[in-house]
This record gives C-alpha cells, structure tokens and sequence, in this order.
C-alpha cells in the first residue's frame, strides 16, 4: 500500500510538472508574440516617420527653390524696367538738349525755360533712382526673410530627426527587452 501511494504522488508530481512546464510554455509563447508585434509596430511607425520627414524635406526645398526663383524673376523684371526707365531718360536729356541748342539760337527767354526743363528732368532722374534703390532694398529684405525661413525650416527637420532617433531608441529597447523575455 505504501509503495502504491508513493507511485500515485511520484505520477501526480510528474503530471504537475507537466502541466507546469505547458503553461509556462504557453505564456512565453503568448509573450514573444505581444513583444514581437510590439516591435514591429514600432518598427512600422519608425519607418512611417521617416517617410514623413523626408516628405517634408522635399516640401522644404522645393517651397524654398520656388520662392528664390520668384524673388530672382522679380528682382531681373525690376532691374530691367530701371534699366529702361534710364535709357528713356538718357534719351530724354539728349533731346532736351538739341532743343536747348535751337532755342539758344533763338531765344535767350526760351533758353531760361529750357534749363528749368533740364532741371527737372535731372531731379526726376535723381527721385527715379532713388525709388529703384528702395526696391532694391525691399528685395534684399524679402531675400533675408527667405534666409530665416530656411533656418525655421532646418530646426523642424533637425527636431523630426531627434524623433526618428528617440523612435529607434524606443525600438532597441523593445528589442532588448524581447531578447531578455526570451531568455528568461
């Protein structure tokens, strides 16, 4: 009877240990595979962010190379328009010239009126340049203002670049702590 009861426990012991040893399978198993989509879930946003940032970065220096090209087509369009405003004037003064010299001829009350004419001309001449001068100022302001756009652009791409790094440091410590749950 004794050795009966010893072999009943011995089988029952090993039975539990089975039993044991399954359900301690199980829930490693279960384990592994709630860190294992864990860790593709991070994997899948890392990714997901980085083709975000490199969307944006594209944006960025297309948006950048736009507004360069459009201040440079405006700057050329102003420097043209001063450079024919100036040559109509230079021709303008010659004109006012031969006129001056027929009018010499002529008249001494008429040469008066003339060099009041000249005078003018000359004071347009000079109000016209100094205009063209303040919207070559204004165009240097809006290069400027490009500038610290471009800045502003660079900071946010640096700070979805620190994310990108905080994301695959995230991910490594998911790993680590897969590898550690394994091990266990």
């Amino acid at each position: 009877k004794e050795k009966e009861r010893e072999e009943m426990l011995k089988e029952k012991e090993e039975q539990l240990a089975k039993e044991r040893e399954e359900i301690l399978k199980k829930k490693e198993e279960e384990l592994g595979e709630k860190a294992a989509a864990a860790l593709k879930e991070a994997e899948e946003k890392q990714k997901e962010l980085e083709e975000k940032l490199n969307i944006i970065k594209k944006e960025a220096g297309e948006e950048l190379e736009r507004k360069e090209e459009e201040l440079g087509k405006k700057a050329e369009a102003d420097a043209a328009a001063l450079k024919e405003e100036l040559e109509m004037t230079k021709q303008k003064a010659e004109e006012l010239d031969k006129k001056a010299e027929e009018l010499d001829k002529n008249n001494e009350q008429l040469k008066t009126t003339l060099a009041d004419l000249e005078r003018k001309a000359v004071e347009d001449a000079i109000d016209r340049a100094n205009k063209a001068e303040a919207n070559l100022l204004v165009a240097e302001q809006k290069i400027g203002e490009l500038e610290a756009d471009k800045v502003i652009l660079g900071e946010n791409i640096k700070e979805l670049e620190n994310q990108a790094k905080e994301m695959t440091g995230t991910i490594k410590m998911l790993q680590e702590n897969y590898v550690d749950k394994m091990n266990e």
